[in-house]
């Protein structure tokens, strides 16, 4: 008879361990080996999907790489990118490369660059390649009118920007392979969640900058993100969520549990606001961050 043991290993894929293949403002690079092995040993019980409705740069999802992934993020651009990454990942390093690359990484090509409006998928998807690797600091942001506007990232030394290559993107590819990839509000990605799935909510921060996108994410988004988390839950889903640490969020969230850690910030204005800063780590239930160090 097969032992149960044999039987998940089998059953239940390994981790790929790959790595972003975008910057991204407040990616959670810093938070991989903790919620990693807590989503991976968390589904292997259950069985369930990994859901996650703030994807960004993807840094866990990267990670685990498990089949039937759900990754939803609202920044279209981002989405659109990781689709036909997902589609035909040579047909974007050869639109990157013969499009835009070939053209240059000056100030006035960059900008003469952000100012184009690419219509096929593909060179959309190879435009936000371009952008993300020579603008400052990798960031995403939009105008009311949904108008990216970061200015150009200038580099001290000769160290110029690092392109996708085929050799970062193959790990990631295979990660997102089985994933569903949609550009989408959290809530009714949220609303999917269900008996032993797990969510990873990397939500813009409460009271900080939260406007990368023309729709913003204010107060009234974070009560309907507390809420839709309290419902899924209620599903028999289980999450861990990250935020500042202010009373606001505490409140929000006094039904669920709450670890205060410190994540490291490099995009600051002032050098004296980079580096670690209070902020919690929100689960639905007490012996999810065994792994934790407080």
């Amino acid at each position: 008879m097969m032992s149960a043991t044999l039987f998940e290993d089998k059953a239940f894929a390994p981790r790929v361990h790959a790595t972003p293949i975008v910057r991204w403002v407040g990616g959670k690079r810093w938070l991989v080996p903790i919620i990693s092995d807590i989503v991976y040993e968390y589904l292997q019980r259950t069985g369930g999907r990994y859901i996650e409705p703030f994807l960004g740069g993807g840094a866990v999802a990267a990670d685990l790489g498990l089949p039937g992934m759900i990754l939803s993020d609202l920044c279209e651009p981002l989405m659109n990118a990781f689709q036909q990454v997902q589609k035909d990942p040579a047909a974007v390093l050869w639109a990157l490369a013969s499009n835009y690359v070939k053209r240059g990484t000056d100030d006035q090509t960059y900008y003469k660059v952000r100012a184009e409006k690419p219509q096929s998928a593909l060179q959309r998807a190879a435009w936000f390649f371009y952008l993300n690797a020579t603008a400052f600091n990798g960031i995403w942001r939009e105008n009311a009118s949904g108008v990216f506007n970061v200015p150009y990232g200038r580099r001290k030394g000769k160290t110029g920007p690092a392109f996708l290559n085929e050799k970062r993107l193959r790990p990631f590819v295979e990660a997102t392979q089985d994933a569903e990839l949609l550009t989408s509000d959290f809530r009714p990605v949220i609303e999917r969640a269900d008996s032993g799935d797990f969510l990873f909510v990397d939500s813009p921060y409460f009271g900080v900058y939260s406007n990368y996108l023309k729709e913003g994410f204010g107060p009234s988004d974070h009560v309907d993100l507390a809420r839709a988390l309290q419902a899924a839950v209620a599903r028999g889903a289980a999450f861990v969520a990250t935020n500042n640490d202010l009373p606001d969020v505490r409140r929000l969230y006094g039904w669920a549990n709450m670890t205060r850690t410190g994540e490291f910030r490099r995009v600051n204005r002032d050098a004296a606001g980079r580096g670690k800063v209070a902020c919690l780590l929100i689960t639905s239930t007490p012996d999810l961050l065994h792994h934790a160090v407080r």
